[in-house]
């Protein structure tokens, strides 16, 4: 049995010829502590390995997030009760309707830049509200280059 390859794909794999060995080969050359990977089928039937990416999985969580610029440092720091794969849909929802609320929109209009959604980050995984309101607003003022408005520190207490 491959290591992290399930039986579907074995036997879809036995019905591919010389593919079922490349695939095994391919899968036992990755070694035992790479579990993670499951097999595919490229558009020519070539068999792949591939690793299923983290920070896909990391996005179905709630918690803190940032979104990046695409051309300059600087940064969208948000907080979200639900998936942040869900709150970046509505974020290029957004931009998309050129919301004149939206940060990431303000940024685009502004600077004729690119938001790089596909590089958005959970930064930390917080289920409980306060501390997702308190761990935004630090990290906000973390990043001295953020697009949030300035009120989004508001909540944060002086020290």
């Amino acid at each position: 049995m491959i290591r992290g390859v399930g039986e579907v794909a074995v036997h879809f794999f036995s019905h591919r010829g010389e593919e079922q060995a490349s695939a095994r080969e391919q899968a036992d050359s990755l070694g035992k502590d790479k579990a993670g990977c499951k097999a595919t089928t490229s558009e020519r039937g070539g068999a792949n390995i591939l690793r299923n990416p983290k920070d896909k999985i990391e996005l179905e969580n709630q918690g803190v997030y940032e979104i990046p610029c695409k051309v300059c440092p600087a940064t969208y720091i948000g907080q979200t009760n639900r998936r942040i794969s869900a709150r970046i849909a509505e974020h290029k929802n957004a931009v998309k309707k050129e919301e004149k609320s939206s940060s990431l929109f303000q940024h685009i209009k502004t600077t004729g830049h690119e938001i790089d959604f596909e590089r958005t980050k959970l930064i930390s995984k917080t289920e409980h509200f306060n501390s997702r309101i308190i761990m935004e607003a630090i990290e906000i003022e973390k990043h001295p280059n953020n697009m949030n408005k300035r009120d989004d520190t508001s909540r944060l207490p002086d020290i």
